[in-house]
């Protein structure tokens, strides 16, 4: 068994530590993770884990009745992280949003969580604004412009807390992606993930 570095918990030959530093922020980020993403190697939400200052992550598909969830939703204003007709773009005029609810794992997956727990529907529902192209080389989604959840969540959190630097978070998810990269070999990487275009 591979060491594991005991703080950012990736293998030691992969550590993260040197890009992981604190990000302070303001807007409470709730991550509701499918439980197959929970031990997948390229888990984003591991990496949000030591990184954001406010965040909660349950692990499930049902939620219900979960109450320490419930209770976090009654105390802010809170908005879901799902695109769809009915969703409205996330701007800066949504200042009033303190909580932002993401769903953790692959687009069907996610659609799940979203249809299983009722009270998610009753939300409002924000929508980003897409700008860049998602880091995320190396998982394929079915939804054309997809992020990570870690991207998501820094792109929300742009447009609620424009002052905040997430570098760090960007940084040591890049990192996790060009080790992942650099452990498969470019060869690989190229032949079953480089679009024709890429440079």
């Amino acid at each position: 068994m591979r060491a594991v570095c005991h703080r950012c918990q990736f293998i030691l030959e992969r550590c993260l530590c040197a890009q992981i530093s604190p990000v302070f922020n303001k807007t409470s980020l709730i991550i509701l993770q499918h439980p197959g993403e929970k031990k997948h190697a390229l888990n984003t939400v591991k990496l949000m884990e030591k990184i954001f200052q406010h965040i909660h992550v349950f692990s499930g598909e049902l939620f219900a009745d979960d109450e320490k969830l419930h209770s976090l939703l009654k105390s802010k204003k809170t908005a879901l992280l799902f695109p769809g007709p009915d969703s409205q773009l996330l701007e800066s005029s949504a200042c009033d949003i303190t909580q932002v609810i993401l769903l953790d794992g692959t687009w069907k997956k996610a659609k799940k969580i979203y249809y299983l727990n009722p009270f998610l529907q009753s939300l409002p529902k924000m929508a980003l604004k897409r700008e860049t192209p998602s880091l995320y080389r190396i998982r394929q989604s079915s939804l054309e412009g997809s992020l990570s959840t870690l991207e998501a969540a820094v792109c929300a959190l742009a447009v609620l807390e424009p002052e905040l630097d997430c570098a760090s978070a960007t940084n040591a998810f890049k990192s996790m992606i060009d080790f992942q990269i650099e452990k498969m070999g470019q060869k690989t990487f190229e032949s079953n993930y480089k679009k024709k275009g890429d440079e």
